[in-house]
């Protein structure tokens, strides 16, 4: 059972893999679900859990709503759906929702509005100094060229990590752009960089690494993850050392 993993094990699939009378399954069944030895998930197929692997998942949402709110200190707390999304894709819709029950009841997590939080977690407005509306006006100041979280915090003489989780808020929020190496971006200066490739490029059909800096006007440091996050992002193709613009690529 220990080895059927995070989505646990139906009679059915028993079946196939001992040479059992299903009775005899049924009842071994039945005595190691009333010792607590495995979790029953679902009733009609009698498929369960190892209660070992229960916990190891247990203890893995807890991990991922604390490294999450660590992050994100200003939010009030993480979506279900999007912690569901951090966990093994075996478990499946009932095995998740006895976890979060199970979570909840204990008092380990508490549900608000949709949003899950570990019971210690306390909001943090992290802009006691107004530094959200000063880091999203740096940003939007330093176009495609924007200062790091270290250059911040020895500009203003405040602490780099506080400077970085209110980038990392920021990004989650839709309002700054997280590439490679770590670099933020306003999104404003990126939805306009996208028009411009886009209008280089179905006018001219392909563009180099030199060619890009050119148009952007910024050095390699800024220029090669930038284009790289146009790949990843589907926008543009690599082909060798150019760039095409993707098959059905458009300006969203």
């Amino acid at each position: 059972m220990l080895r059927s993993g995070a989505g646990g094990i139906g009679l059915r699939e028993l079946l196939d893999r001992v040479s059992v009378p299903q009775g005899e399954i049924q009842e071994l069944l039945r005595k190691m679900i009333e010792r607590g030895d495995l979790l029953l998930i679902d009733p009609d197929k009698l498929r369960a859990i190892d209660m070992r692997q229960y916990q190891q998942l247990r203890e893995m949402a807890r991990a991922q709503l604390k490294d999450f709110l660590q992050k994100f200190p200003m939010k009030s707390g993480l979506a279900k759906e999007e912690l569901r999304t951090k966990l093994p894709p075996e478990m499946d819709v009932k095995l998740f929702q006895i976890l979060l029950n199970g979570l909840i009841q204990s008092g380990e997590v508490i549900l608000e509005k949709d949003k899950l939080k570990l019971k210690e977690h306390r909001v943090s407005s992290g802009d006691e100094k107004g530094l959200l509306k000063r880091i999203e006006e740096a940003m939007l100041k330093g176009g495609l060229q924007p200062a790091s979280s270290r250059e911040l915090s020895e500009e203003w003489i405040e602490d780099e990590e506080a400077i970085r989780q209110i980038l990392e808020h920021l990004a989650h929020e839709g309002i700054l752009v997280k590439v490679k190496g770590g670099m933020y971006f306003h999104r404003t200066h990126i939805e306009h960089l996208k028009e411009k490739l886009i209008a280089y490029l179905k006018k001219n059909r392909e563009i180099n690494t030199t060619q890009f800096k050119e148009i952007t006007g910024v050095s390699r440091k800024f220029s090669i993850p930038l284009i790289e996050y146009l790949d990843q992002t589907k926008l543009t193709l690599r082909l060798g050392e150019k760039r095409v613009l993707r098959s059905g690529a458009t300006q969203g």
